[in-house]
């Protein structure tokens, strides 16, 4: 977003008034380049803990349970109110399913999977050793 123009005064001529643009475009590069070096900074510093990786874990398992769906309804054709009526469900729960903002219950996947005329499977196994 540039700076405001309208509110400078009328008498700077071209020269200045280009001179003054360019030294604001090189300020806001800098703040930019800073801001960046910051949030590399801070992505270096933090701290991976094992609670911290068991919520990636999880948060990467509802996204692909939401992302699956959310195929297989497309491919279906069904929009996501369609979808909720089949399953039992509100379009706004279906919404946040398939954006992976909800922890489903196996009565949940199993209805979803009904509607969409898919094989629910729960599967035990040992742990990946890490």
């Amino acid at each position: 977003m540039g700076p405001d123009v309208a509110s400078w005064p009328a008498t700077l001529d071209d020269k200045r008034w280009a001179q003054a643009v360019m030294r604001l475009d090189l300020l806001e590069q800098r703040d930019v380049r800073e801001l960046r070096a910051g949030l590399a900074e801070a992505r270096r510093a933090r701290t991976i803990t094992p609670e911290i990786e068991e919520e990636y874990a999880a948060a990467r398992l509802r996204f692909e349970l939401g992302e699956t769906v959310r195929v297989r309804r497309t491919d279906l054709g069904l929009t996501q109110a369609e979808l909720g009526e089949r399953a039992g469900m509100t379009q706004s729960a279906v919404a946040r399913f398939e954006g992976g903002g909800t922890v489903p219950t196996l009565a949940v996947l199993e209805r979803l999977a009904q509607a969409l005329g898919l094989d629910l499977r729960v599967e035990l196994r040992p742990a990946e050793s890490a």
